[in-house]
């Protein structure tokens, strides 16, 4: 009991002080070639045939993964590729958002610095047509050094405060490297309005829970499209689940969870005690 009780004020200090609001979030780890991340748009503006969606990991000789389950665009591709690719998100609605609001991802390439010098830019817009977005001045722009880190990066995108914008990752500038691997898409505010809060709002039944929960969705999910991710205290994703009837967490050890429940359009996080 009292490693629970330490558990419940560990997680209230940490709610207290990173009190953000999930807008949008998208971690591709259930996504393939048949089953793309809902809402996203891939551009191959160079034409070469050659994509972003093309791929969800890149294997080793076994088809094993060597990357993250993610977003992958390649500068080789068994010859030397001439990449600008771009994936943009679907529309992120910030109309009820303020105060602080940021862009989040992880960012990997290859892990030999010889081959892991992948150049991307990334664009917040309000316009559709990408062909005239990446016109515009990117809101961040780099070109990879973590020799196989998978690095944060972040950018404030506050100046988007009640208007409705799309998120562009573009992988260009660069040739005969290896791949880029965008994942774990994010974007928090530090506050919502309440009638967005509201309608947004969902229900979490039983917690505690011994063996399994159930969710009722708010009326703006769509629940053909809803995700549900269970992860403990370190952020580790300990399990997921497609959207059914009840969610069966008998496995789980005792202790506090934060529960997300998302759609690609609308996010909803609370904490689980599993008993």
């Amino acid at each position: 009991m009292k490693k629970l009780l330490f558990s419940l004020f560990a997680l209230g200090t940490f709610l207290s002080v990173n009190a953000q609001e999930v807008i949008y979030s998208e971690d591709f780890n259930d996504s393939s070639v048949s089953n793309p991340p809902v809402g996203w748009v891939f551009e191959d503006m160079d034409g070469d045939g050659y994509n972003f969606g093309d791929m969800y990991f890149v294997p080793d000789a076994n088809e094993n993964p060597v990357s993250p389950i993610s977003l992958i665009s390649r500068s080789w591709q068994g010859s030397a590729l001439f990449p600008d690719n771009t994936a943009t998100s679907p529309l992120i609605d910030l109309e009820s958002a303020s105060g602080d609001i940021t862009l989040e991802w992880k960012v990997t390439a290859a892990s030999n610095p010889l081959w892991n010098s992948e150049h991307y830019s990334v664009y917040v817009s309000t316009l559709t047509d990408v062909y005239e977005v990446v016109l515009e001045d990117a809101a961040f722009s780099e070109t990879y050094a973590g020799t196989g880190n998978q690095l944060t990066r972040t950018v404030d995108i506050s100046s988007f405060a009640g208007q409705k914008v799309f998120v562009t990752f573009r992988h260009h500038n660069v040739t005969d490297m290896d791949y880029l691997s965008i994942d774990d898409v994010k974007v928090t505010a530090a506050s919502l309005a309440v009638s967005n809060v509201t309608t947004s709002k969902v229900s979490l039944y039983p917690n505690p829970v011994s063996d399994s929960f159930e969710l009722k969705l708010a009326q703006n999910y769509d629940a053909s499209k809803v995700k549900v991710t269970i992860s403990d205290l370190t952020g580790r994703k300990v399990k997921s689940f497609s959207n059914a009837n009840s969610y069966n967490v008998s496995d789980l050890n005792s202790g506090v969870y934060v529960v997300t429940v998302s759609d690609g359009a609308h996010t909803f996080t609370q904490k689980l005690i599993k008993k």
